[in-house]
């Protein structure tokens, strides 16, 4: 015998958070659903409020027929009802990912995008597929929404291995790749304009100039301790990719660390990422250099020049600490258009 009911309770900020009361053979068992209402001001509360109330009643159907199916000999297939997100969780943590990042991070986006910890795989199409692009894309630059939901077809499929789905959702949903907005780089002569004009915050321009110098990420460099820096080397594991990658050191790059200290230390005293990215625009503004500037384009001005500069494409994919070739062919590519650009520049006179 198999009975449920939902049911609310009403939170301190005046929300209501909604609960299924199920009856399973006379054993009480309780499931919070992670879904909310609000007594409604305006048309948009209905809308959602409407929208949960129908989620609320899916879910309620498909408890039933799982019950149904278990109950009276019929084979139960999939495990719709489950959360994804736990699954998700579970999957990221039993499986050693170079790209764990990268699958934490899609995580995030979906909890998002629901507006709640639980997505119930039922819930999970080629509808919800194509709203969560959309998501992404409004999010979200260059052809990071395509990497995401590349990540989420390949969980979607392990999922469907896993009995929570008959057949793999967005079977006919097609992941578009956004054409990405190339990323402004910075000349020699820039670089060293920039480290001559002040900046409001020294740690910024250091670690920002090191980018340059080094090609390191922010998230590296934000981490980046001393014990990383060992005789005339620096030798970090990406968080990115998880590849070892090693630089040595010259004159330029010890200048901008520093006397060593405290192995344990951070190289960089820096504050909250927005706040770096604040003090580095008005920085660049303040060199009078006309160009959209980001922490990552140190990345990119130093594989340009190493590439601009002569260095074999084998060398610059090492010091760029990149997996493949494909990835530092883009630097030739840049460099070619920038040397283009400068020959159209050019006016002669007769």
């Amino acid at each position: 015998m198999y009975h449920v009911k939902a049911r609310k309770r009403k939170l301190v900020d005046g929300r209501y958070s909604w609960y299924l009361d199920q009856h399973i053979n006379g054993i009480r068992k309780t499931l919070w659903l992670g879904i909310y209402t609000v007594d409604p001001k305006t048309p948009l509360d209905r809308i959602r409020n409407k929208e949960a109330m129908e989620l609320i009643q899916r879910i309620i159907l498909e408890r039933q027929r799982y019950f149904i199916q278990n109950n009276h000999g019929l084979e139960e297939r999939v495990k719709s009802n489950e959360n994804f997100i736990d699954y998700l969780k579970r999957f990221i943590e039993s499986r050693k990912l170079s790209d764990v990042r990268m699958y934490i991070s899609l995580m995030n986006r979906l909890i998002a995008f629901k507006g709640s910890s639980s997505l119930y795989c039922f819930e999970i199409d080629d509808a919800f597929l194509e709203k969560f692009k959309s998501y992404l894309d409004d999010e979200l630059n260059g052809s990071t929404p395509y990497n995401y939901l590349k990540k989420f077809r390949k969980v979607l499929k392990e999922a469907t291995k896993d009995k929570l789905f008959r057949t793999t959702p967005g079977q006919n949903f097609v992941n578009t790749k956004k054409k990405s907005k190339e990323k402004d780089v910075l000349t020699l002569e820039e670089i060293n304009l920039l480290k001559s004009t002040e900046c409001s915050n020294n740690h910024v321009k250091s670690a920002f100039l090191f980018s340059c110098f080094t090609g390191f990420r922010f998230c590296d460099i934000y981490d980046l301790r001393w014990k990383n820096i060992k005789n005339d080397r620096i030798e970090l594991m990406q968080n990115k990719t998880q590849e070892k990658v090693e630089i040595p050191l010259n004159g330029k790059i010890k200048e901008l660390i520093g006397k060593r200290k405290h192995d344990d230390l951070k190289v960089f005293q820096l504050p909250s990422h927005t706040a770096c990215l604040r003090a580095l625009r008005n920085w660049v503004e303040k060199a009078g250099i006309d160009k959209h500037i980001t922490f990552h384009c140190g990345r990119h001005s130093f594989g340009t020049n190493l590439v601009g500069n002569g260095v074999d494409i084998v060398t610059t994919s090492r010091l760029m600490g990149h997996t493949s070739l494909r990835y530092t062919n883009g630097y030739v590519r840049i460099n070619e258009r920038l040397k283009q650009n400068a020959i159209d520049q050019l006016t002669f006179s007769l």
